[in-house]
């Protein structure tokens, strides 16, 4: 069996823009948003704004160079800056660098060859409700449509006609009226817990 390496726990430097002033992790706004109030907000609102979180990860992760999202904090959100992605894949054993995969971004920060839209970033799993009433306490996963605009679950409009949901809650994307739209290269629409973020 092989053992599982302890990773290092030293602060990443303030110029690599992992965290900021308030040691908080540097992440896109409704990521922010989502990780500091989901527990003054409905869990219902906490899902729609995870979605909101999602899609601008997503929509990161397909920029591709710089940029891309290949490493994320202990929640599993994308460090937001270029510096951040390059800092943790020169740093893989800092525990600060929580990493999706190498296939998750283009080189230099991971090693996939198909190009920034060709990356495999998968949105979270697993989320727990903050602050839920009983009955409400149920993890929720979400899903997210690459290249696509979507109203809700109803109609999506996408660079490939053919695209499928990625994650867990692709259910909410499966009777989906799917149009063909070259302009949606590099947006996102998701899904959380069956809540959509538009």
């Amino acid at each position: 069996k092989k053992e599982k390496k302890e990773k290092k726990k030293e602060l990443p430097p303030k110029e690599a823009k992992l965290l900021g002033g308030d040691s908080k992790s540097l992440l896109n706004i409704h990521c922010a948003t989502w990780r500091d109030h989901r527990g003054d907000k409905s869990v219902d609102e906490q899902k729609r704004f995870l979605a909101k979180c999602m899609a601008q990860d997503c929509e990161q992760s397909l920029e591709g160079t710089p940029t891309g999202c290949r490493f994320m904090d202990d929640l599993g959100l994308c460090y937001a800056y270029e510096t951040a992605q390059q800092w943790c894949a020169n740093n893989l054993d800092n525990a600060y660098c929580n990493d999706g995969g190498e296939d998750w971004a283009v080189p230099p920060v991971g090693t996939n060859k198909n190009g920034a839209l060709g990356t495999t970033w998968m949105p979270k799993e697993d989320a727990a409700p903050v602050n839920a009433g009983p009955g409400d306490t149920d993890k929720y996963s979400c899903a997210c449509m690459k290249n696509c605009n979507c109203n809700k679950g109803k109609k999506c409009w996408c660079v490939d006609k053919a695209e499928t949901a990625v994650g867990k809650d692709a259910a909410s994307y499966a009777n989906a009226k799917m149009y063909k739209s070259s302009s949606k290269k590099g947006n996102c629409a998701c899904s959380c817990g069956g809540k959509y973020g538009q």
